[in-house]
């Protein structure tokens, strides 16, 4: 009775997959406190072997804070799915000794894990809301302490709460070995399986205040490069933000961006094409699209909105022709493993393709090849070489400088029954 109860249940829950994109594990409260960890480091900064890292990440949300809650010692529930003002600080994440590239380990009940580990898990370790002033001051230093000068900023999608996007910018950043400070904009999502329409809304509320966060980092951190990075629904904001950037700079001035990454896009094919792309590509160097023809939360969303998704590739993958300056790149081919179950991961792959994109190579030096629907690239399946290239950091349209190798350090890959229990039951809420 109970095996059958249990497959019950993951019948149900995959029709809500069907539903709207897939969540990340629910954060469990860390019961260490956050003097525990040490200070925190800068993403780049290279522990010892078998160290925990805590990577500092700046953030600004206009999600309404919780009564009562601390955001130090409760940073999991500290933020709300309420919208708010916008809000300034920093909140540190952990990364374990154990930690596997392209992973955000989470407490899960098949490993017999009921409570965050720091030792095995990415813990959000505290939160710190700050002013404005202090954050700016703050983030001017960690990018005074640079090599190059540059940020990314992160905008997460549909289904994602606060904590959740916090352990993943850090993971990011750790796994990028990003020489900078990562940045996070947590949009009022209710991090909930069935809130697609709510979470829509909240989406295009946030357009407004996102610009203010942005052009503030653009104009105050002294950063030389910003690049941003959206993922999901998140691309309904970074899009629209642009776009209004763009339509605004006929009579003011406006920040231009280095590289804007927008993973597996729900956002509607035909509106981009014509409404969006021919403007956004004014507002960056390069813009870069990462569809999938296996995103099943983007096929649900097609079917819902009655529309195809900028995110989906295959045969029918979206392209731009006629707009110089945007990149479609599919990753149908690649085996994401950085969100499970098929929605647009940033997984071994694509984290090294996205450290080579902000280091301003163009798609035939990361190795892409030409797709059929020309003009757009295919990202493979990676061959562990025995050297690979270090990425230089330069921005786009420099000289080419000379490029140095290093030895590569392949993740280790899962066996195949971990990996499909670890796709059935990803989901499942403990």
């Amino acid at each position: 009775m109970r095996l059958l109860f249990r497959l019950r249940y993951v019948a149900c829950a995959s029709v809500l997959v069907v539903a709207g994109c897939l969540a990340m594990e629910e954060g469990e409260q860390s019961a260490m406190a956050p003097d525990e960890f040490g200070p925190a480091m800068p993403a780049s900064a290279a522990p010892e072997p078998g160290a925990m890292s805590v990577i500092r990440v700046f953030y600004g949300t206009n999600r309404r804070a919780a009564r009562g809650i601390s955001p130090a010692s409760d940073p999991n529930d500290y933020y709300t799915s309420n919208s708010g003002e916008l809000q300034y600080g920093f909140c540190d994440v952990s990364i374990p000794p154990t930690h596997e590239y392209g992973e955000v380990e989470r407490p899960s009940i098949w490993r017999l894990e009921f409570s965050e580990d720091p030792d095995r898990h990415v813990v959000l370790r505290s939160i710190r809301p700050t002013g404005r002033d202090q954050f700016m001051a703050e983030l001017q230093d960690d990018v005074a302490g640079s090599t190059h000068g540059e940020a990314f900023v992160f905008v997460h999608g549909y289904n994602v709460t606060f904590a959740e996007a916090a352990r993943r910018t850090g993971q990011m950043a750790h796994d990028l070995k990003f020489d900078g400070p990562p940045i996070l904009f947590s949009w009022p999502s209710h991090g909930d399986l069935t809130g697609y329409v709510a979470d829509i809304t909240s989406a295009e509320r946030s357009v407004s205040q996102v610009i203010d966060f942005v052009e503030a980092v653009a104009r105050d951190s002294g950063a030389r490069r910003i690049h941003l990075v959206a993922h999901s629904m998140g691309n309904r904001v970074v899009t629209n933000v642009l776009k209004r950037l763009a339509e605004e700079s006929a009579y003011r001035e406006i920040p231009r961006f280095n590289e804007v990454i927008l993973a597996a896009p729900d956002v509607d094919a035909e509106t981009f094409r014509h409404d969006i792309a021919p403007k956004i590509v004014d507002t960056a160097d390069r813009v870069t699209i990462y569809a999938s023809s296996n995103d099943l939360a983007l096929r649900a969303s097609e079917a819902v909105n009655r529309g195809r998704r900028l995110g989906q590739g295959g045969s029918d993958l979206t392209t731009f022709p006629e707009v110089r300056g945007i990149d479609v790149v599919d990753a149908s081919d690649v085996d994401f493993s950085l969100f499970d179950l098929g929605h647009s991961a940033y997984g071994d792959e694509l984290l090294g393709e996205i450290r080579q994109v902000f280091a301003g190579r163009e798609a035939p030096q990361r190795g892409l090849k030409p797709h059929k629907a020309k003009p757009a690239w295919l990202l493979k399946p990676h061959r562990p070489p025995s050297v690979v290239e270090e990425p230089v950091v330069r921005p786009v349209g420099y000289p080419k400088v000379e490029e140095k190798t290093v030895e590569a350090m392949p993740a280790p890959e899962p066996s195949g029954w971990s990996v499909f229990v670890r796709r059935l039951f990803s989901f499942l809420p403990w």
